[in-house]
């Protein structure tokens, strides 16, 4: 009887991670960046997430398309018709269903890779050992009288 419950606990132990990941395809959006391969790269890397509806688990991935342009796959994104406003490092050409496609500028593309840069290591520089984010003893944010 053993045996026959230890067989089944990698089944067990699959079941219960697959049931954490919400992907499936009413969430997962495919975008295709036309553009400079340094800078799409980057793109991927550094503003991916930012299109994301949810910030409490994310599935993103990079590839590239047989004719050679790169896409990336994301989730969750829900409707993809809110990406037109998310994506500022360049032009929304087309909507096909749940593909986006995108021509991307290379000068707010650049200014957008270098801002999120900037602010990555400056929020690596200003974490307390503790892991207490001293943004808020530097900038604080209540401007009460």
């Amino acid at each position: 009887m053993c045996k026959r419950l230890f067989r089944l606990l990698p089944l067990v132990a699959l079941l219960a991670i697959c049931t954490g990941c919400p992907r499936n395809a009413n969430n997962t959006v495919t975008v295709v960046i036309d553009g400079d391969p340094a800078l799409v790269s980057q793109i991927a890397e550094l503003l991916a997430p930012s299109l994301l509806d949810d910030a409490n688990w994310s599935y993103i991935s990079s590839s590239q398309w047989g004719w050679g342009k790169p896409k990336l796959t994301l989730a969750p994104v829900v409707n993809p018709e809110e990406l037109r406003e998310r994506i500022r490092f360049g032009t929304v050409t087309r909507i096909d269903q749940r593909t986006v496609y995108v021509k991307a500028d290379r000068f707010r593309g650049t200014i957008l890779v270098v801002f999120t840069r900037i602010k990555k290591m400056l929020n690596e520089l200003l974490r307390d050992n503790d892991g207490t984010d001293l943004w808020s003893q530097l900038l604080p944010t209540d401007q009460g009288p």
